[in-house]
């Protein structure tokens, strides 16, 4: 076959021809406004879809533990993301579970990153974990951060068992600026060496604890001080 010529030549009158030009420009308008129309519908049934299906509560979590405001206290509530991890609240307002377990995540990851939990005994401590929000002061003999020794001490938070932790709540309810990460590294050594979690810190009397878990409590803390947890 030859290839087309060079000249198109038109069997109809001009007008008709101006007619089909302006009917093509119609139709290329249309689709051109029906494709934005289509494309902003995607868009609304995708926000719309999203909207519907995602829920700030996990309303989907079968028995799920809140505080009862109403309720006699202290109370029992059940840590998310932990299997068998609890904590004792004495007002609904001061630590909810939800700032909890995301530090009690956040700490495993950085001591999972700096130090390793081979055999995974950190975690399991930390999966039935009790944390008590106990307002009362307590204080007593006890080591300092630098190891030094004090006769009387106002305690910020104590490790009572290799499960069991005290944190003074403060007013302000930034858990940043409570001992709660410092208690989990003191529950974290005792998982690993077992006889205790080293309560003299970096003093020399017991081990476990270096300057490497002190920095650790800082980059925790920092990191949850930023989130306003």
């Amino acid at each position: 076959m030859g290839c087309l010529p060079s000249k198109t030549y038109i069997l109809y009158p001009a007008s008709q021809t101006i007619t089909l030009e302006l009917c093509t420009f119609c139709i290329l308008i249309f689709m051109h406004a029906l494709r934005k129309v289509i494309f902003a519908g995607f868009l609304v049934s995708l926000v719309l879809s999203c909207a519907y299906t995602w829920h700030a509560e996990p309303r989907t979590i079968e028995g799920r533990e809140v505080c009862d405001p109403m309720g006699p206290f202290p109370q029992m509530i059940k840590i998310p993301v932990f299997t068998k991890a609890w904590q004792i609240m004495y007002s609904c307002d001061r630590y909810p579970q939800e700032p909890t377990a995301i530090a009690m995540s956040m700490f495993y990851m950085e001591w999972s990153r700096t130090f390793g939990d081979p055999t995974g005994r950190v975690w399991r401590a930390l999966n039935k974990l009790m944390v008590d929000y106990d307002p009362r002061p307590k204080g007593g003999s006890a080591y300092d951060i630098a190891g030094q020794y004090r006769s009387e001490a106002s305690y910020g938070g104590l490790a009572l068992t290799p499960s069991y932790i005290w944190v003074k709540p403060y007013d302000d309810y930034i858990l940043c600026e409570s001992s709660l990460v410092h208690e989990l590294v003191h529950i974290s050594i005792w998982a690993i060496k077992g006889t205790d979690g080293d309560p003299d810190h970096i003093g020399s009397k017991f081990s476990g604890w270096t300057v490497d878990h002190s920095a650790l409590v800082q980059r925790v803390n920092d990191t949850l001080c930023s989130l306003g947890i």
